[in-house]
C-alpha cells in the first residue's frame, strides 16, 4: 500500500521502512524506562539484542532495496544469488536478535528466580 502511494526507490525501495524509521525510535523512548530498571547486564543484552533485530530488519531491507534499485532492468534480480545473500544475511541477524533476547529473558528469570538452575551436562 505504501509502495503504491509514494514511488520510491534507492534505500527506500521497500516503503515500509519510511515509518519504520519513525516507529522505532518511538518504541526505545517508551520502554527505555522499563529496560532501565532491569539488571544492567540483562538491559545491555536486550538493547544489543533489539539493534541486532532491527539492523537485521530495517537495515539489511535498505541494503537490498538500494541492490534492487541499482538492478532493477534486470529481470531476475529477486533470485539472483546477491540477493538472495542479503535477504539470508538480513533473516540471520533477526534471528540472532530474537535468540540474544531469550538469553536476556533467561538471564532475568535466573535473577528473580535463584531455584532455577543451569542444567548441567554429565
Amino acid at each position: 500500500m505504501l509502495s503504491t502511494s509514494f514511488t520510491t526507490s534507492g534505500m527506500f525501495e521497500f516503503a515500509w521502512v519510511i515509518p519504520a524509521l519513525i516507529i522505532i525510535p518511538i518504541f526505545f523512548f517508551l520502554f527505555f524506562p522499563f529496560i532501565r530498571h532491569l539488571h544492567t547486564h540483562v538491559s545491555y543484552t536486550i538493547i544489543i539484542a533489539g539493534a541486532i533485530f532491527v539492523f537485521g530488519a530495517v537495515g539489511m531491507e535498505m541494503i537490498a532495496g538500494i541492490f534492487i534499485s541499482e538492478n532493477n532492468s534486470q529481470d531476475d534480480v529477486f533470485t539472483s544469488p546477491m540477493y538472495r545473500f542479503l535477504v539470508n544475511i538480513e533473516e540471520g541477524l533477526e534471528v540472532l536478535g530474537v535468540i540474544i533476547f531469550i538469553k536476556a529473558l533467561l538471564m532475568q528469570a535466573e535473577i528473580y528466580f535463584p531455584e532455577i538452575q543451569k542444567r548441567k551436562e554429565p
